[in-house]
C-alpha cells in the first residue's frame, strides 16, 4: 500500500526525487570546488589579497568621512568608497565564476591599522590616513595587481587585474598629491619625519674677542 503525497507521487517516487535533487546539489558543489581547484595558488592568493585590500580601503575611508575635518581628505575618501565598491562587485563576479570564496574582513594587520586610525587623535588622523591608506595601501595594491596582470595563469584573473590597474595607479598618484597637501597644511609632526631638534644656544663669547658685542665688554 503506497503512501499518498500531496503531489500525488508514491513515497518511493518522492524519495527518489529527493535523492536526485541531493545528487544535483552535490554535483554542483563539486563543480564549484573543482573550478576553485583549477585556479593556481598564485591566482587564489591574488583574489584573497585583492578582496582584503578593498575591504580595508573602504573601511578606512568610511572612518575618514566620519573623523576628518579636511575637505580634501573627505573627497578622496568618498572617491575610494565609490571606486572600490565597483571593483568589489567585479571581483565578486569573478570569484563566483571560478567557484572561489572571497574574504569577509581585512587581514589581521589591516584590522590593526584600522584600530590605530579609529583611535587617532583628530589632529593626527588625516596624516595617518593619507600615509597608511592613500599612499602605502595603494602602493601595495598597485604591486599586487601588476604582478597578477603579468603572471596570473587564469586568463580571466589576468584580465581583471589589467583592467583595474590603471585606476589603482591613479589612486596612488592622487594619494601622493593629497599627502603633500596635508603635509603642507600642518608640517609639524608628520608621520615618518624625525622631529626637528631645537636649535642649540649660541656658544659663549669671550669679552676679549673682537666679535664680542658691547653688552659683554666692560667699559663699552
Amino acid at each position: 500500500m503506497s503512501i499518498s503525497i500531496r503531489t500525488g507521487q508514491t513515497s518511493a517516487t518522492f524519495l527518489r526525487n529527493i535523492a536526485l535533487c541531493a545528487t544535483l546539489v552535490l554535483s554542483a558543489s563539486a563543480a564549484c570546488n573543482s573550478q576553485a581547484a583549477d585556479l593556481s595558488r598564485r591566482d587564489q592568493r591574488f583574489l584573497l589579497q585583492a578582496g582584503q585590500a578593498g575591504l580595508f580601503e573602504m573601511a578606512a575611508s568610511k572612518l575618514a568621512l566620519d573623523q576628518s575635518g579636511n575637505d580634501d581628505v573627505k573627497r578622496f575618501a568618498q572617491m575610494m568608497i565609490t571606486d572600490h565598491t565597483a571593483v568589489a562587485r567585479d571581483l565578486q563576479a569573478l570569484a563566483d565564476s571560478k567557484g572561489a570564496q572571497l574574504p569577509t574582513e581585512p587581514s589581521r594587520a589591516q584590522q590593526s591599522l584600522l584600530r590605530q586610525l579609529q583611535n587617532s587623535q583628530r589632529n593626527r588622523f588625516d596624516r595617518a590616513y593619507v600615509e597608511k591608506v592613500a599612499v602605502s595601501a595603494h602602493r601595495d595594491a598597485v604591486k599586487l595587481f601588476t604582478d597578477a596582470a603579468r603572471n596570473a595563469r587564469d586568463a580571466d584573473v589576468k584580465a581583471f587585474a589589467a583592467k583595474n590597474l590603471p585606476a589603482l595607479q591613479g589612486h596612488l598618484d592622487k594619494g601622493r598629491e593629497l599627502r603633500t597637501t596635508v603635509r603642507n597644511s600642518n608640517p609639524a609632526g608628520w608621520l615618518g619625519d624625525h622631529p626637528q631638534k631645537p636649535a642649540a644656544p649660541p656658544a659663549p663669547v669671550s669679552p676679549a674677542s673682537p666679535a664680542a658685542p658691547a653688552s659683554v665688554v666692560p667699559g663699552k
